[in-house]
C-alpha cells in the first residue's frame, strides 16, 4: 500500500490475521476483501466497516447446513472444534440448528483439542463411551483429517458432519472419508452453478489439480473487486464499494446471485448439503442432499450494530 500505491487487498486465512489487517485499511482507506477466512466476528462490532468485505461465506450459514442432516438422525450429538474462536463459533451455531429442528436434542460431550492436534485417539474413547447420534465437527488443516481418520480406525458407529468442504483435506483423509456430510456453496461441478465446472477444469490446466473451496474463494476474492470496477468505471476506492454494496454477482464460481449484504458486508450464498462420496472423475464428489439458503442464524440487516461503520466517510 505505501510504496506500491495499492488500491485493493484481498487474501488471508487465518481470521487473527483479518482483524491485524482490519485496523490499518480502516485507517488508510483500502479496500480489503478477505477470501478465506470463516470466523462470522470478522463482520461484527468492533471488526466490521465499509472498507472490509468478507468473502468466505458466514459461518452461521455452512453450520446451519447440519440442520439438514439432524433432522434424519437422533437426538444425541457430540462437539469437536478447535481451541480458537472460528471453532467455538461453529458448534454455538450447530447447536442452535440443530434444537430448532430437534427439540429434544441433547449435547452428550464436546471437546475443544488445541489447533494441530496429533493424537485425537483419546477423544475418539470419549465419545464413543458417549454413544452419540451424531459427530459435529469444526477442526481445520491436518486436524480436518485426523479426527476422522482415527475415528475411522478406531470403528466409531455414530454419523459425522464437518462444517466445510476442504478437496485437499478430503485428499488426505483418504476413502475414510466417504459418509461424511459437510456443506459448500462451491462444488467442483454442480447442477445450481454451471460456471463452477468450467472453472475447475481451468484451475486443473493451470495447477495439476481440481481446486477446493479455498481455491474458489480465493478467486472469487479478486473477481469481485475486478467487477466491480468494471462496472463503476474507476478505480476510485469509494465508488468501487458503493458498487460492490449493490451487485449481485449472478454468475460467481461460488454460486449464483452471490452478493455481500449491505449492512455488515457479509457474503450471501446458498448453500449445498451433501454426502461425500466416490467420484470417477475428481476421487471424491457429492451427493447433494439439500440446497438452499439457511439464513436463520444471521442477525437481521437491522440489528448487525455496524450501522455507523458503513456509513461513507467524509
Amino acid at each position: 500500500v505505501e510504496r506500491n500505491n495499492v488500491h485493493f487487498l484481498t487474501g488471508i486465512t487465518f481470521s487473527p490475521v483479518s482483524m491485524a489487517i482490519q485496523s490499518y485499511v480502516r485507517e488508510k482507506r483500502i479496500l480489503f476483501v478477505n477470501s478465506g477466512s470463516g470466523n462470522d466476528d470478522l463482520i461484527k462490532p468492533p471488526f466490521c466497516d465499509r472498507y472490509f468485505f468478507k468473502n468466505f461465506l458466514a459461518m452461521a450459514i455452512h453450520c446451519a447446513g447440519i440442520q439438514e442432516i439432524a433432522k434424519g438422525l437422533g437426538p444425541r450429538w457430540y462437539f469437536i472444534a478447535d481451541d480458537f474462536r472460528w471453532g467455538k463459533v461453529c458448534i454455538e451455531n450447530y447447536k442452535k440448528a440443530i434444537q430448532l429442528v430437534r427439540p429434544d436434542f441433547k449435547v452428550v460431550g464436546e471437546d475443544y483439542p488445541p489447533l494441530g492436534e496429533i493424537n485425537y485417539a483419546p477423544y475418539i474413547t470419549k465419545i464413543m463411551a458417549a454413544n452419540p447420534d451424531g459427530l459435529a465437527l469444526a477442526t481445520y488443516g491436518t486436524g480436518w483429517s485426523r479426527v476422522v481418520k482415527h475415528a475411522r480406525q478406531m470403528n466409531l458407529k455414530c454419523h459425522i458432519h464437518h462444517s466445510y468442504w476442504s478437496l485437499s483435506d478430503i485428499r488426505a483423509t483418504g476413502d475414510a472419508i466417504f459418509g461424511v456430510t459437510t456443506s459448500s456453496d462451491f462444488l467442483n461441478e454442480s447442477p445450481h452453478t454451471p460456471r463452477a465446472k468450467m472453472f475447475s477444469e481451468k484451475f486443473k490446466e493451470k495447477f495439476g489439480e481440481y481446486p477446493g473451496l479455498h481455491g474458489a474463494t480465493g478467486f472469487n476474492g479478486v473477481e469481485v473487486i475486478m467487477e466491480a470496477v468494471k462496472v463503476a468505471g474507476t478505480i476510485d476506492t469509494e465508488t468501487v464499494i458503493d458498487t460492490m454494496e449493490s451487485m449481485v454477482y449472478q454468475n460467481s464460481v461460488q454460486g449464483p446471485n452471490f452478493h455481500f449484504r449491505k449492512s455488515d458486508h457479509n457474503p450471501i450464498s446458498n448453500i449445498n448439503v451433501f454426502e461425500i462420496v466416490k467420484d470417477p472423475k475428481y476421487t471424491y464428489g457429492a451427493k447433494i442432499l439439500w440446497y438452499g439458503l439457511p439464513l436463520f442464524l444471521l442477525p437481521p440487516d437491522d440489528k448487525t450494530g455496524c450501522d455507523e461503520v458503513m456509513k461513507k466517510k467524509a
